[in-house]
Order: C-alpha cells, then structure tokens, then sequence
C-alpha cells in the first residue's frame, strides 16, 4: 500500500505547491480524494488493488438484476474498498448455490453482447445463462433462470472505486509509486482551485506526465492486464 498518510500528503502537496497559504485541509482533502478517483479510473489504469469480485444469486424466471452500490453490498463477495463498480468486465456463470465456490464446481464465461442484440434474442427457459450486457447500474442475462438453477451463482468481476481519505491516518490503497501522481495531481487541483493558474497548468503537465510513465512501465512488467491507452489529462475528470 501507499506509505503516506493523509497528513503527510496534505504537506507534501503543500510543499510541492510552495507552501500555498490558503490551503485548508479541506481543501487539501478534496484535491487529494478528487485525484485518488481520478487515477484509479480503469480507463486510467487498471489497479489491482482495485479489482472486486461479486456473487450474484439467480432468481425464479428473473433475467434482469440490480447492480446499484445498495444491492451489490447484499451479494456475497472479496471486495474490500466500496461497493461501487466503475467497471465490470467478466461474468462467470457457477454451476452451484454453494458459496464460497468448491473447488471442482462447473463453471462457464458469459459473452457479452449489445443491447441490440439482447434485444432480438429470445429469453429461453429451461437453460443456462449464456450471455449478458450490463446497462448502467442493470445486468441481465439472456435466459429466465428455471428453479433447478436458482440460488447459483453469476460471479461479477470488475474494478471499483476506491474508500476515500478521511481520517489523518489514512493510507492510498495503491503501489508506493502512486503516492507522487497523487501529489502532483492535487498540487494541480489545489493550485486551479486558489487561482494560481500558471502554476496549475504547469502541474497539470507534470501530473500528465507521471501518469504516461507510470503505464507505461508497468506494462511492460505485466500489471496492466491486457488493455492499453493513452492517458489525456483534461477536465473530464474534474470534481472540484
């Protein structure tokens, strides 16, 4: 995990940023949590520490399911940051109602499909569930599960937002490396939210930077699973 406390990020972002004398510790903590869920996007980067498994239980002629932070917190899981998803990508269908999955347990992966396609497929009864989409805060699957299958399990895997800092002896949960984007990134937020403009672009640049090498290092090592992307630092991300 990241070495450093919210109090020592608050002063190294302020020391980074030149000491600025307005800077409250609220507005510290919010420059510090807005990065903290800006690089933790999966389309960022895909942090391991950021991956999340859930068990959805099947429902009696039920295809569609909740996947709001409310209901996912009901379903059996190993996450241990929040329960809010940014990004889902396998479901795994597990031929038991037994959980945590015995080890010699059938399983199956879903395909996903678009919307159009789901919408010109015929819901089956009496079978498997074989694909799905994830619409948003809704997973439905292509088939009404028949009782033999209720109480098995879809397992969900993703990505999900991280437990923000909010007591002084709270720690990122990310690789050490990223406790110097975090800083950076919140010495740019910080610095555009004081109006210190050329110094916030200069640090929006360094920030930007940070992040193309940290990517692109550890894809060469093989963290980043298989995706790649460009990292762009715009406004997009912006929660201040």
């Amino acid at each position: 995990m990241g070495s450093m406390t919210l109090t020592q990020l608050r002063e190294s972002v302020k020391f980074h940023a030149q000491n600025s004398r307005n800077a409250t510790d609220a507005l510290l903590d919010r420059a510090i949590n807005s990065t903290y869920l800006h690089v933790t996007q999966p389309h960022i980067y895909q942090h391991r520490r950021m991956k999340a498994k859930v068990a959805l239980p099947l429902v009696l002629n039920t295809d569609i399911y909740a996947l709001d932070s409310t209901t996912v917190a009901t379903y059996q899981g190993t996450n241990t940051q929040s329960n809010q998803f940014l990004a889902w990508t396998t479901a795994i269908f597990w031929d038991t109602a037994t959980y945590p999955f015995p080890t010699s347990t059938r399983r199956k992966k879903l395909v996903p499909i678009s919307d159009d396609d789901m919408d010109r497929s015929s819901l089956k009864t009496g079978s498997e569930p074989s694909s799905y989409i994830v619409d948003g805060e809704r997973f439905e699957i292509n088939v009404y599960p028949p009782s033999g299958d209720v109480g098995k399990f879809i397992e969900l895997r993703g990505y999900v937002q991280p437990a923000l800092l909010t007591t002084t002896s709270s720690t990122l949960n990310l690789d050490e490396m990223w406790d110097d984007i975090i800083i950076v990134g919140a010495a740019w937020r910080m610095s555009r939210a004081l109006g210190e403009f050329n110094r916030s672009a200069e640090f929006r640049a360094e920030f930007g930077q940070l992040i193309a090498e940290a990517v692109n290092y550890d894809m060469v090592e093989g963290e980043n699973d298989d995706i790649a992307f460009s990292v762009a630092v715009d406004d997009n991300m912006r929660s201040m």
